[in-house]
């Protein structure tokens, strides 16, 4: 089975329809029949998704930290921390990429507590 017309169409009229037959035909390795280009186009979704969902979650956590206010509201941080270590959980090829953020995230935090009072 070859990827059709109609099957582009799938995608532009009934998302989740042409979702579930990417699935099968992913699943049945029938690779060419799947519509390539948009499976492509919706996985760089979800990974932008993924990086700014987990840069979110690293930002309140290093606020809540840079506040002081981790006493106060620990289960807030708690549940942030634990989304966050969720979001980052080791999975190939984007395993490199969030260390990267998280580094970069700990440099800032180290930046701006050295500026101010806070953390002294």
């Amino acid at each position: 089975m070859t990827f059709s017309p109609l099957d582009r169409r799938l995608y532009e009229t009934d998302w989740n329809l042409w979702l579930l037959t990417t699935i099968k035909q992913l699943k049945n390795r029938d690779f060419e029949s799947v519509d390539i280009e948009h499976l492509i186009e919706e996985l760089d979704s979800l990974a932008r998704r993924d990086r700014r969902e987990l840069k979110s979650r690293l930002r309140v956590l290093v606020t809540h930290l840079l506040t002081g206010c981790l006493k106060s509201r620990e289960c807030h941080v708690e549940r942030s921390d634990s989304e966050a270590k969720h979001l980052s959980r080791p999975t190939p090829n984007r395993d490199s990429s969030l260390r990267s953020t998280t580094l970069r995230m700990t440099k800032r935090t180290f930046q701006m507590s050295s500026k101010t009072s806070l953390c002294s």
